[in-house]
């Protein structure tokens, strides 16, 4: 299984766009620096992978970052975001293990 490690803004891309891809443009964060086409983009990257790999401290940064939007709609975007407790799987891996990522991603 191949997973992929992305940082808090691009998680917090990926968490908006899914919710609705009209909300990038509503939101403080990401209306300056993403579009549609943008998430688009990361979605295909991602969707290449098994797994998202979530780092101690990513999702708590990724919720603070959505009750960062002007939008009336982020409740709604956190609900999208929160997962059952059952569908979340928690595990770790080495540090040497880690280190086998490509060094150039290229742009999202």
């Amino acid at each position: 299984m191949r997973g992929v490690l992305v940082d808090a803004n691009l998680f917090l891309l990926l968490t908006v766009g899914a919710y609705g891809k009209n909300e990038i443009a509503r939101h403080r964060r990401l209306r300056s620096a993403y579009d549609q086409a943008a998430f688009d983009r990361l979605f295909g990257f991602i969707s290449l992978y098994d797994k998202i790999v979530a780092v101690p401290g990513l999702l708590t940064e990724v919720s603070n970052l959505l009750s960062d939007g002007e939008d009336p709609g982020a409740v709604g975007i956190k609900q999208t975001f929160a997962l059952p407790s059952g569908k979340r799987r928690r595990s770790t891996i080495r540090a040497s293990r880690s280190s086998t990522c490509p060094s150039s991603l290229g742009s999202v």
